[in-house]
C-alpha cells in the first residue's frame, strides 16, 4: 500500500561490491517489511542440498561436512535456468535440469596439513560455482588467489571424496538458500522546532543541545520562524540527522532539562525508509532487489487475480 505522496520510489544510494543501501519511499511500514522478508526468505538461489560420502578419513564426521557444504554460497546467476526439484517432470530425485553437481576428491601427501576449500569443489556447470572469499586482512596480497571457504583439515593420509549436489530452494525451506546476511530498515526522522523557545535560548545553551546529539548530528536552526516550523539548519547535518539519528530523544530531554519543554519534537517520519542490504554473494544487492520486487509483484498478480474470479463467480 503506498502513503501518500505518489507511487512508491526507490533510490539507491550506495553500491559497493556485496553491500547496498538504497532509500524507499512514498511506502508504509507494511510495504517496506515486505519487502524486507520477500529478499531474506524468498529470493531464490542454488545451495547443496545431497552430499554422498564415498570416502571420509578426515577428523570430521560426515555430517559435519555435509552440513559445511550446505552453507557455502554459490553463484546463483543461473538460478532461473534450472527447475525447482519439486516441478521437474523429468526424475524424481534430481538431473541436469534441476540441479549442478560438484565433485571433491582431496588426499594428503605431505607433512604439512592441506586445508581442503571451497575451491576445491569442483562444478559441472560453468556458471555454478563456490562464491570466492577476499583475504580482507591488513597486508593481505589482493592480486592472490582467493582463498576459499574452509571445509576441513587433512594430515598425511587422509583422504575426503564426495559428491554434492546443489538445488534451487529458498530461505524459507533452509537459510542456506537465503542470499543476504543483513538486511535491515531504519525509519527517517521527523524534528520539529518550536521558534519561539528556541529565540528564546542562548548561544551556549544552542550549542549544548548540539552537544547532547550522541551522533553528533543535530544542527540547531537559526532565529526567526513560526512555532513548530520544519527543520531548517544546514542541508549537510540534515542529512547527517537522517541518517544518524537513533531516536534517543536526548536533544528533547536537554530542552526538558534547561526550561524550554516542548522546544523540539522528534518523530518518525512514516512514509521512508532506510535500506541496508548485504549479500552472501550468490547474487549481487541488485539483482536480490529486483528479484524480490518480482516476487511481490507476482503475489500481487495472483491476490488481483484471485479477486477477480471471486467477482465473477458471484455474478
Amino acid at each position: 500500500m503506498a502513503a501518500a505522496g505518489g507511487r512508491p520510489t526507490i533510490s539507491i544510494e550506495r553500491l559497493e561490491g556485496d553491500f547496498m543501501t538504497f532509500m524507499l519511499a512514498n511506502a508504509d511500514t507494511s510495504m517496506a517489511n515486505a519487502l524486507r522478508r520477500v529478499m531474506i526468505a524468498e529470493v531464490p538461489t542454488i545451495a547443496i542440498d545431497l552430499v554422498n560420502i564415498i570416502e571420509n578419513s578426515s577428523v570430521l564426521c560426515d555430517e559435519f561436512i555435509a552440513h559445511r557444504l550446505g552453507l557455502i554460497p554459490l553463484v546463483s546467476r543461473a538460478v532461473d535456468r534450472l527447475l525447482y526439484t519439486r516441478d521437474c517432470t523429468t526424475c524424481v530425485d534430481h538431473c541436469q535440469l534441476c540441479s549442478v553437481t560438484f565433485t571433491l576428491d582431496v588426499e594428503c601427501q605431505g607433512d604439512i596439513p592441506y586445508q581442503v576449500t571451497s575451491n576445491d569443489l569442483h562444478s559441472n556447470h560453468r556458471e555454478v560455482s563456490p562464491v570466492q572469499s577476499l583475504d580482507t586482512r591488513p597486508g593481505a596480497a589482493q592480486d592472490a588467489e582467493p582463498p576459499g571457504i574452509l571445509i576441513v583439515k587433512l594430515k598425511r593420509g587422509q583422504r575426503l571424496h564426495l559428491e554434492a549436489i546443489a538445488k534451487k530452494g529458498t530461505g524459507k525451506e533452509h537459510a542456506k538458500w537465503s542470499p543476504t546476511c543483513c538486511v535491515t530498515y531504519q525509519f527517517q526522522p521527523d524534528l520539529h522546532w518550536n521558534h519561539a523557545l528556541i529565540n528564546q535560548m542562548t548561544d551556549q545553551q544552542r550549542e549544548d543541545l548540539k552537544a547532547s546529539c550522541p551522533t553528533k548530528a543535530l544542527g540547531v536552526p537559526s532565529q526567526g520562524g513560526s512555532e513548530y516550523g520544519q527543520l531548517n539548519f544546514d542541508p549537510i547535518e540534515a542529512t547527517n540527522t537522517d541518517r544518524h539519528c537513533m531516536f534517543c530523544d536526548e536533544c528533547v530531554h536537554y530542552c526538558d532539562l534547561i526550561g524550554k519543554v516542548g522546544a523540539l519534537k522528534v518523530s518518525q517520519k512514516t512514509d521512508k525508509f532506510l535500506f541496508t542490504l548485504e549479500t552472501t554473494g550468490a547474487l549481487s544487492p541488485e539483482e536480490v532487489l529486483l528479484a524480490a520486487l518480482q516476487v511481490l509483484k507476482n503475489k500481487l498478480e495472483t491476490v488481483k487475480a484471485s479477486l477477480v474470479e471471486n467477482e465473477s463467480g458471484n455474478l
